[in-house]
Formats: C-alpha cells, sequence, structure tokens
C-alpha cells in the first residue's frame, strides 16, 4: 500500500497504481485523499525485491527439474524470516495465497515425475542423430501421408476403482467399498493399441496371464478385439508376431508404412514379425524411439493413454453404483469393445483426435523438428571438468574466509553468493538455484555402462527392418539360448555329481560294517492300510457279559479284552424288574 502511495505521488495515476501493485482502485484512491480512516497495516514480511528473488529461485527450480512444493517453499521463507529477525511471522495457507496473488509469474502446477537420469541422457547430439533418422525417412518418403504412419503400444488396466475420496460419517477410518466382481486393483491386464497419425485405430488386443484360452472370454466381443493368452500376462515375441500379422499387415493401404515402438524386449527380438515386414510386398519400415524417452516421443503416451486411463477409471467409478455393470476378468474385452466405439458417450475413449494430435506434439507428422530440438533439457548437461577446477577455487576462498579471516558459515556463504552475482552478471535468486542444480547434478554421476553391440545399438532409434539388424539379432538369440542351455546342462551335472558322490559315501560306510544305514525312502500308504490304522485305533464298546468268542480283525487285542472282562467282574449285575 505503501508503494502504490508513493507512486501516485510520483505522478502515475491510481488506476494503473492499482493494476501494479494489486490493490483495489476505490481502496487506493481513499488512501491518496485522505477518505479512509483506518491506518496504513503492517510492514510486509517480504520486501518487493526479496519477493521477486524467492519467485526467481522458485522458477529456476522448476526449469532444472527439481521444482519445489509448498511444504518446500514454507520452510524456506521460514528460515529467511529468522534471519531477518521476524520470529513471529507466521506463513499460513492465507499468506500463501496473497503471495501467489502478488506474485502471478509464479503458480501452482501438478508435477510430473520423470527419471532424473533418463532426461540427462537425452543430450543435443543424440536428438540430432534422432532428427537425421526421421529426416531420412521423410526424404524417402514415409512420413508424407498420415495413413501411412502408425504407432503400437501397451497398457495396464485395472479392474476396480477401490481408493477413492467418498463421504462417510466423521471418525470412520475407511470406508468400505462393495464391487460386483471379486477383482481388486491388483489384477492388471494388457492392452495393446494401434493407430495410425489419421486418427485410425485398429481392433486392440486384450492379453491374459494364463495357460489357455477361455471362451468365454470372448462372449460380447462380436469379434471386434483380439484375446491372447501367456504365462506371464505381459507382451512376449509370440503374441506380438502373431496379432500384427493378422491384424496390421492387412489394414495397411498406403505403398510406404511406418511403424513406431519402443524398446520393449518384445519388439526388439520379434524376428519373425520384421521378417514378415521385410518381406512384405508394401515397403514397410519398423522405427524403434530413442531408449528411456518414449515419454516425450511416443504419440499413444504422448496424448492417448493418459486420457483413456481417466475415462477407465470414471467406468469404474460408475460402475459401483450401477448394479448393471460387471467389470471382472470374464467380461473385460466386452467392456473394452464398448468404449472403443466413438458412440458411447461420456465414457468413449474417442481416440481418434488425441492420436493424432499426439503425433504432432512428438513432432513425428508433420516433421518439426525444432520442436524435437526443444525437448532436450539445456540445464541438464554434466558438468565440465573447467567448472569443477573453478568449484576447486571457491572451496580454497571459502576456506580463507572461515580460518583466516573467522567468518560463520553463513557469512561465508552469502559472500560467495555475492562473488558469484558479479562474476555471472545474474541475480542472487539465479545464483541460488544455479547452485543447487550443480549439486544436483553431481548427486547423480552417470552410470557406467557396458559397451554394447553397434549393430544392435538402439539408443539413439534404429530402423529394425534392416537385414544386418535382423541377421545379427537372430544370432544373438541363438547363442544367448545355447548359453541358457549350456547353464542347465551344467546344473544338471553338478546336481548328478553330488547325487553319485553321497551314493558312494554311504556305500562305503556300509563296507567298513557301521551299523548305521541309510534310511529307506518313505512310501506312500494305500487307502485300505490307511483305514486298517483308523479301525485299529478305534476302542471296542465295553460288553457287560462276558463271552468267549472271537474278535474279529481290527477289534482290540486279548489284553484290552481280559481288562474289560475284569472290569464286567466288579460290576454287580443289574437287578430284573418285577
Amino acid at each position: 500500500m505503501e508503494a502504490a502511495i508513493s507512486a501516485v505521488k510520483d505522478g502515475m495515476s491510481i488506476r494503473m497504481a492499482s493494476e501494479m501493485y494489486h490493490i483495489p482502485h476505490g481502496t487506493l484512491g481513499n488512501k491518496v485523499n485522505g477518505e479512509h480512516g483506518k491506518k496504513v497495516r503492517r510492514l510486509n514480511t517480504f520486501t518487493l525485491e526479496e519477493a521477486s528473488e524467492i519467485c526467481e529461485v522458485l522458477g529456476r527450480c522448476s526449469k532444472i527439474g527439481v521444482p519445489l512444493g509448498k511444504h518446500t517453499f514454507t520452510r524456506i521463507v521460514k528460515e529467511i524470516a529468522l534471519t531477518k529477525g521476524m520470529n513471529r511471522a507466521k506463513f499460513t495457507d492465507r499468506w500463501h495465497r496473497k503471495f501467489l496473488v502478488s506474485n502471478p509469474e509464479i503458480s501452482l502446477r501438478i508435477l510430473s515425475a520423470l527419471s532424473f537420469k533418463k532426461s540427462r541422457e537425452w543430450t543435443f547430439r543424440r536428438c540430432e542423430e534422432w532428427i537425421s533418422l526421421l529426416q531420412k525417412l521423410s526424404n524417402y518418403g514415409f512420413l508424407d501421408d498420415a495413413e501411412e504412419i502408425w504407432n503400437l503400444d501397451e497398457s495396464g488396466f485395472t479392474l476396480a476403482e477401490l481408493y477413492n475420496r467418498v463421504y462417510a460419517e466423521r471418525g470412520v477410518k475407511e470406508a468400505v467399498g462393495h464391487v460386483q466382481g471379486a477383482e481388486t486393483n491388483r489384477e492388471n491386464i494388457t492392452l495393446m493399441a494401434m493407430g495410425n497419425a489419421a486418427g485410425k485405430m485398429l481392433r486392440p488386443l486384450v492379453l491374459y496371464k494364463g495357460n489357455m484360452h477361455i471362451e468365454f472370454r470372448l462372449r460380447d466381443t462380436h469379434d471386434a478385439c483380439y484375446v491372447g493368452t501367456n504365462s506371464s500376462g505381459l507382451m512376449d515375441t509370440d503374441v506380438l508376431t502373431e496379432f500384427p500379422d493378422k491384424e496390421f499387415l492387412t489394414s495397411m493401404t498406403c505403398a510406404k508404412n511406418v511403424l513406431f515402438c519402443d524398446g520393449h524386449s518384445s519388439h526388439l527380438n520379434c524376428v519373425a514379425f520384421l521378417l514378415a515386414c521385410l518381406e512384405h510386398e508394401k515397403d514397410i519400415r519398423v522405427v524403434v524411439l530413442p531408449s528411456g524417452q518414449t515419454a516425450f516421443f511416443q504419440p499413444l503416451d504422448k496424448e492417448v493413454f493418459g486420457e483413456v486411463k481417466q475415462k477407465w477409471h470414471k467406468y469404474l467409478r460408475e460402475s459401483r453404483l450401477d448394479t448393471s455393470i460387471d467389470v471382472s476378468r470374464r467380461n473385460f474385452p466386452a467392456h473394452i469393445v464398448i468404449l472403443w466405439k466413438p458412440d458411447f458417450l461420456p465414457y468413449s475413449f474417442n481416440l481418434g483426435g488425441p492420436l493424432t494430435k499426439g503425433f504432432r506434439k512428438t513432432g513425428i507428422f508433420p516433421f518439426n523438428a525444432e520442436l524435437l530440438r526443444g525437448a532436450v533439457n539445456p540445464h541438464l548437461e554434466v558438468v565440465e571438468e573447467s567448472e569443477l577446477e573453478s568449484e576447486q577455487h571457491f572451496t580454497d576462498i571459502a576456506k580463507i574466509f572461515r580460518e583466516k579471516i573467522g567468518l560463520t558459515e553463513d557469512r561465508t556463504t552469502s559472500c560467495l553468493l555475492e562473488i558469484r552475482k558479479i562474476m555471472t552478471g545474474e541475480s542472487v535468486g539465479s545464483v541460488v538455484a544455479l547452485e543447487f542444480h550443480k549439486n544436483s547434478l553431481r548427486s547423480a554421476p552417470q552410470k557406467k555402462r557396458r559397451e554394447k553391440d553397434s549393430r544392435l545399438d538402439v539408443s539413439n532409434g534404429r530402423i529394425l527392418t534392416e537385414s544386418t539388424y535382423i541377421s545379427t539379432k537372430k544370432a544373438a538369440i541363438e547363442k544367448s539360448k545355447e548359453k541358457a542351455k549350456g547353464l542347465r546342462n551344467q546344473k544338471r551335472n553338478i546336481e548328478a555329481a553330488e547325487e553319485s558322490a553321497t551314493d558312494s559315501e554311504d556305500e562305503s560306510l556300509s563296507n567298513q560294517g557301521y551299523p548305521c544305514q541309510a534310511p529307506p525312502k518313505r512310501q506312500r500308504k494305500t487307502a485300505k492300510q490307511v483305514a486298517a490304522e483308523i479301525v485299529s485305533d478305534v476302542p471296542a464298546p465295553q460288553s457287560s457279559i462276558e463271552s468267549s468268542v472271537e474278535f474279529p480283525e481290527g477289534y482290540p487285542s486279548k489284553t484290552k479284552a481280559k481288562r474289560a472282562t475284569a472290569r464286567a467282574q466288579t460290576t454287580p449285575a443289574p437287578r430284573k424288574k418285577p
């Protein structure tokens, strides 16, 4: 308020000052004209310069990929207030809202978590190699028509939406929600989707975990989807070979086609499908995306699956209230077929529009090299050795400040920040964010990996439908199979040697005259033997009359019979009724 009043006194209009300092026009006019009886409130915790530096720190931390949350931000401003001697300063939710209103350049956003290692490994050099590969495909005419550009990807779907906020009585620890089926959210089913840049979607594939196909899973699907089964429930080469051969190779209408997929092992090892594409009458190229960058360059991941999962969870929440909807393993394909249709509103997946948008945002169609270069984060470059040497100089300076001059740790840090500010010509907020950025880079060094065969390297993207790659991959698969077979044979030989050694040891002990011998193997008893043992354990009924009849098999022994006779003799005889 005081800054706005002084600005008006310096010649600025009341309306412009109210817009600049976010103060109502009437309130500021009353203050300037003396028509407001209340005094000006107490000073703000931070000045405009300090608030600007705090906002710059928040913005720079967001740019380098380490955005700060509300809790961390509150801790920082509390430390700053304590340094200024404001021990009673409080930073409530109201203060936080007013800070965001006063500084519109900063706002709260949803955090999108990405792997720091993968983002750091995506450099300008790798990006240029990926752009050169796409440029090569564009020159050959593979990126000219939207009908000829395809994408394939898999995703997991849950069968129940149990973790959701619902209303309940106060004091209830958790609200129980019943579903129609017996499945929980721990059950996932794999779904494979395939479509092109024109928005055309092929029939989906639902992959179950099991050993055999069950007929009832195909009910009410009307031949609108495929159903597969394997032992793991995850995509493998057998399923991948069968599905594209029936659906993808028969759906192409253009002379030239290109299929983009990620670097999953089932995609890279599917030699049969690659050979089928290579030997097809149409020119087909299968291109693997750069490793670790599917979040940026996979069209289905970029725009499609996120919206599909939201609609699927909404459909599950509604199914909890509608008794006519039963979502389970038995009828999951039937529900997918219904949601795959564009007219089933409001739950329809409607994949065509988002997929076209995904191809455009990934820079594949239309081909946009500048958009691809923008995916590289320049703030995540590795610290060079020259910068490490300069950091050593700052360490020596800090040592002089502490030991020779006798400055405290806080004063030493402040002096170093001022020196860096003079050297870089930037503000204190930028210098603080830059220091935080460098420390985060050093804390996670790049992992030294074993060198791979250059003929099979797909880290920067690669065309898989090449004879060199297919022959090399086929040889590598055969070699791995032989190695696994050799390990199995080696394990069997070791077990056989241990068994023979044990047998020879037992024979040597028996030859030396030891009385102890290995116990015989336990044999299974038949049902008759078990029944006979049970009958033998059942005691016979006590008789008060002595009898000389022999006991049949299964009755107590003669000793038990004699004891029963002795007890009967001592017992008085019953009286006869008159």
